[in-house]
C-alpha cells in the first residue's frame, strides 16, 4: 500500500483496517490511483528538469549572440529603468552593464544627444519606429540608426547602430553625383560651343552626347540621336571606312586622333551628306569616350569640283582646254581599244575670225566662240569631246564612230553652223568652219594622240586651201 494512504488509514482506523464488505476493494482502488499519481508527478519533475536546461541553454546561446552582434542594445521596461545592456563593437564602449537598473534618461548617452533624448519620449504609449539620429558623447559624436520595438507590454528594446561611415559615403557618391553632373554640364556646353559637329560615345558605342551642329549636319533632332550607334547614320558604302577608322582610334592612345577621312551621312530622307570625320579617345570622369568630330565638307568639295572645272576647261566657252582634252582623248582611245572600236577626230577652225574681231571688236568674238560651243555641245553626245585648242581652233573626239558616220557629223555641223543667228548689240554675225577629220580603226589606237591631231591639223588647212567651208576627210 502507498505511504501516503498508509498514513491516512493509521488516522481513520488505529486498531487497524476493520474488515468491511468492499472497504478493502476500495481501498485497493485508492491505492492504485495513488501508484498512478506518483508515476505521473516523476514525469513532470523530469519534464521540468529537461525544460529547464533547454531554457537555459537557449539564453546562453541567446546571449552569445547578442554580445557578438556589432549593434549596441538596451532592454527597458514601462518605468523607463535599464533592465540589460549589450555594449556592442563599439570601441571604447559606450554603455556597459554597469549602467543598467538606472533610468535610461539618467544615461550620460541620452543626456548628451538631444536627439536621442527627444526619440525615446514617451516611448510607452508610442510605436514601433526608426531615426537616424546625431548622437554625442564624451566630445564624440556618432550617427546611428536608432530602433525602438515594443517586445511585450512591459519589455521594449533599444538598438543603436553605427552608420556613420555609410552617411559619409553616402554624402561622399552625392558629392561625386553632383561633381559628375557638373562637369557633365560644362562638357556640353564646350561641346555645344564647338564650330564642328561634336559626337561623344561610351566604348559600346552608344552615343551619350552630341551638339546641335551635328544634329544640323544629320538633319536630327538630339533626341533622334543619342543612345544609338553612330553608324546608323553613316551610309552604308562608307562603314568599313567607319569602322576601320574607329578600331584605329580605339587602339591608339588617348589624346591620338586619327587621320580624318571622308564619309557619307545617311539622312531621314535617303539623301546623302559628304562630311569629314575625325576620330579620337579620351578619359573622361574615369570613363573612356570616343571623340568623333564632324566637318561639313560639301562647300569645300563644291569648290574643290569648280576648281577642277576650272583647272580642265577653258573660262569663256566651257570647253575642255588643250591639256584635259588630250587627257580625255587618252582615255577614250583606251576605252575604244578594249571595245575594238574606230575613233573619229574632227578639227574646226572659224574662217576668216580675226575679221569678226576687227570689224565688231573682241567682245563680238567672244560671243561667237561661245554661242559655237554651246551649239557643238547640244549637237553631240555626251560622250563626245569637245576642246578648245587654240584661238579660234576646236577638237572633237567621235568615240566608236565609223569614218562614214563621222563625216556626215562633220557635215552636218558645218552646215548647221553656218545657218547659226548670232546677236550681238544690233549686228547679226554669221560665220562659218572649215574642217579637217580622221578615223582611227582598233588597230590604229597606238599612235600618239599628238601625231594625230597634227595629221587632222593638216586636212583642215587643206580645207582652207579649198576655199573654206568645207570638210576634208582622210
Amino acid at each position: 500500500m502507498h505511504r501516503l494512504l498508509q498514513r491516512q488509514t493509521k488516522r481513520l482506523f488505529p486498531d487497524g483496517v476493520p474488515d468491511v464488505e468492499g472497504l478493502n476493494d476500495f481501498l485497493e482502488l485508492v491505492d492504485s490511483g495513488y501508484q498512478n499519481f506518483e508515476e505521473q508527478l516523476m514525469i513532470t519533475e523530469r519534464s521540468l528538469d529537461i525544460s529547464c536546461n533547454e531554457l537555459t541553454q537557449r539564453n546562453n546561446t541567446l546571449n552569445l549572440i547578442l554580445d557578438a552582434l556589432p549593434d549596441m542594445s538596451l532592454w527597458i521596461d514601462s518605468k523607463e529603468v535599464v533592465k540589460d545592456i549589450r555594449s556592442g563593437n563599439f570601441e571604447p564602449p559606450l554603455l556597459t552593464s554597469e549602467s543598467n537598473f538606472i533610468k535610461i534618461s539618467d544615461l550620460e548617452l541620452v543626456k548628451q544627444s538631444p536627439e536621442l533624448k527627444q526619440f525615446i519620449e514617451g516611448y510607452q504609449q508610442g510605436s514601433n519606429k526608426t531615426a537616424d539620429l546625431n548622437i554625442n558623447y564624451d566630445g564624440v559624436q556618432y550617427i546611428m540608426r536608432v530602433k525602438l520595438t515594443n517586445i511585450s507590454k512591459n519589455s521594449w528594446l533599444l538598438v543603436f547602430r553605427d552608420i556613420y561611415l555609410r552617411k559619409k559615403l553616402e554624402e561622399l557618391q552625392k558629392q561625386q553625383v553632383e561633381h559628375s553632373k557638373r562637369a557633365a554640364m560644362q562638357l556640353q556646353e564646350l561641346v555645344n560651343a564647338a564650330p564642328i559637329g561634336i559626337i561623344i560615345c561610351s566604348p559600346q558605342l552608344e552615343i551619350i552626347m552630341v551638339n546641335e551642329f551635328s544634329s544640323q549636319l544629320l538633319n536630327r533632332s538630339k533626341k533622334e540621336v543619342v543612345h544609338r550607334n553612330p553608324i546608323e547614320f553613316i551610309a552604308s558604302q562608307s562603314h568599313s571606312v567607319f569602322k576601320s577608322r574607329l578600331n584605329r582610334a580605339l587602339d591608339c592612345g588617348e589624346g591620338f586622333t586619327v587621320t580624318p577621312c571622308d564619309l557619307m551621312l545617311l539622312l531621314p530622307d535617303g539623301r546623302f551628306r559628304q562630311v569629314e570625320f575625325s576620330f579620337s579617345k579620351l578619359y573622361f570622369e574615369q570613363q573612356q569616350l570616343i571623340i568623333m568630330s564632324i566637318t561639313d565638307i560639301e562647300e569645300r568639295k563644291s569648290l574643290e569640283s569648280k576648281l577642277r572645272t576650272l583647272a580642265a576647261t577653258d573660262a569663256l566657252t566651257g570647253a575642255f582646254n588643250r591639256r584635259s582634252f588630250q587627257q580625255q582623248t587618252e582615255r577614250a582611245i583606251n576605252t575604244c581599244r578594249r571595245w575594238k572600236a574606230p575613233l573619229t577626230v574632227i578639227l574646226f577652225d572659224i574662217d576668216h575670225f580675226k575679221q569678226v574681231n576687227d570689224q565688231f571688236g573682241h567682245a563680238a568674238g567672244d560671243e561667237v566662240l561661245i554661242a559655237l560651243v554651246r551649239h557643238i555641245q547640244q549637237s553631240t553626245r555626251d560622250m563626245d569631246i569637245l576642246g578648245r585648242l587654240g584661238g579660234e581652233e576646236f577638237g572633237l573626239i567621235l568615240p566608236n564612230t565609223t569614218s562614214e558616220i563621222g563625216y556626215d557629223t562633220a557635215q552636218r555641223l558645218r552646215r548647221e553652223i553656218e545657218n547659226i543667228e548670232i546677236s550681238y548689240e544690233d549686228n547679226e554675225l554669221k560665220i562659218t568652219v572649215s574642217i579637217g577629220m580622221t578615223t582611227l580603226a582598233y588597230t590604229e589606237l597606238s599612235t600618239p594622240i599628238d601625231e594625230v591631231l597634227n595629221r587632222v591639223d593638216g586636212y583642215l588647212y587643206l580645207a582652207k586651201d579649198s576655199g573654206r567651208n568645207c570638210v576634208v576627210q582622210k
